[in-house]
């Protein structure tokens, strides 16, 4: 049973030698000691089978012999394996790709950054460095926990903060510290100034003010106290409460491309596909760049399977192609219409709290883009309700 076994995974031929001198090709191949079994006699011979390199050598004795030999047919593991090779290296790339694939999501290839205002991508990146998060991180040894507090640590002015793994993409999501206003009507709080300007009229309602109408405050100067003594040294803690009018002034600069405006885009866009592998980018097509002027634009399709993104996909590169129009008086006077209908809009909802008393306006025009400055003096309620903050105990004079 173990020889067959042994046999069948070595690989068998089956042969027939027909000549009345087949019986010299077995003495030949036992002089050299080549192994021939399963020998069944034939009409004018015999039929037998040895392995795949033995049937090289039986080939050699069969022509010193002059036996005419003949394959019948060719089985076992050997010739399976030989035969179905292709399938096999199929496989293995397959394997390959799986573990290549399942390799990259353990590493980190791309951050992407929300929520920020203030605070710079830069200045979010450099601190993740500081902290160990770049390209080619470990994710699957990596403390997401540890990093968002080292990180807020770090960068004060960050108030919240997580990291989303999807696959070899991090998604850092932030919150920038504010001073919040409040909403609970019981909770103690401060007013400040919402805005640089002169209080024109005063309302108090609950608290001590800490200044009166005519005054000039600054944004964020404390207006009324929630948190002060009496004169008999008693402690009040108070939700303050005041309307406080004041007349501010503000400017607000809006500006509109030029060079964009005067852009008629002539033809339908150019697509070229790219295959992104990591950072690198092949193409696809050989389609070649639009003559004259063209914007450019990426279409990111990342390869994206069970919810998982990976550093590999289609990227598209778009091309559109475009004329300039002189820049003359009627497209001149197009960007201005265009400026005026913004700040119409900014006026409706932005500052529809705000009681416009004078609008100044002017233009200002470049090579590339027009501006347009509005001065404005208005006049609205400049209180805001913020976290209280307590006041030192004043000292009272010994008698």
């Amino acid at each position: 049973m173990i020889i067959k076994l042994l046999r069948y995974l070595r690989g068998s031929v089956t042969f027939e030698a027909e000549s009345a001198l087949s019986q010299r090709l077995i003495a030949a191949c036992a002089k050299k000691g080549i192994s021939i079994y399963s020998i069944t006699p034939t009409v004018t011979g015999f039929r037998a089978q040895c392995g795949p390199k033995a049937f090289v050598r039986v080939l050699e004795c069969a022509k010193v012999c002059n036996v005419p030999i003949q394959k019948i047919s060719e089985s076992g593991g050997y010739f399976f394996i030989k035969k179905h090779r292709w399938r096999a290296v199929l496989v293995a790339a397959v394997l390959a790709a799986v573990s290549g694939l399942y390799l990259s999501q353990c590493f980190v290839f791309r951050i992407d950054i929300e929520g920020n205002q203030q605070v710079t991508d830069e200045a979010i990146r450099t601190v993740l460095n500081e902290v160990g998060i770049d390209t080619f991180t470990f994710i699957p040894g990596t403390d997401f926990k540890m990093v968002r507090e080292q990180v807020l640590l770090k960068l004060p002015s960050l108030s919240w903060m997580t990291v989303n793994p999807h696959g070899c993409r991090l998604e850092v999501v932030v919150a920038e510290r504010r001073i919040a206003d409040i909403e609970d009507q019981d909770e103690p709080c401060d007013i400040r100034a919402a805005y640089d300007g002169v209080i024109r009229e005063m309302e108090l309602y609950a608290g001590s003010a800490a200044t009166s109408a005519g005054h000039t405050v600054e944004k964020g100067e404390i207006l009324v106290h929630g948190h002060y003594y009496t004169k008999n040294n008693e402690e009040i803690l108070t939700h303050a409460k005041a309307k406080i009018i004041a007349e501010v002034w503000f400017e607000r600069t809006l500006r509109i491309d030029l060079q964009q405006l005067s852009k008629e885009y002539t033809e339908q866009s150019i697509k070229v596909p790219h295959l992104r592998l990591f950072d690198l980018r092949i193409p696809l097509s050989f389609a070649q760049k639009p003559e004259g002027m063209s914007d450019t634009a990426w279409e990111e399709q990342p390869l994206i399977l069970f919810g998982r993104e990976f550093p590999f996909g289609i990227d598209t590169l778009i091309y559109q192609p475009y004329v300039l129009h002189p820049q003359d008086d009627d497209l001149i006077k197009r960007a201005q219409e265009i400026l005026e209908n913004q700040f119409r809009q900014l006026e409706a909802t932005e500052y529809q709290d705000f009681a416009i008393i004078e609008r100044e306006s002017r233009m200002h025009q470049t090579d590339q883009f027009l501006e347009m400055t509005v001065s404005y003096v208005a006049e609205t309620d400049i209180a805001r309700k913020t976290v209280v903050e307590r006041q030192p105990k004043p000292e009272i004079p010994a008698e």
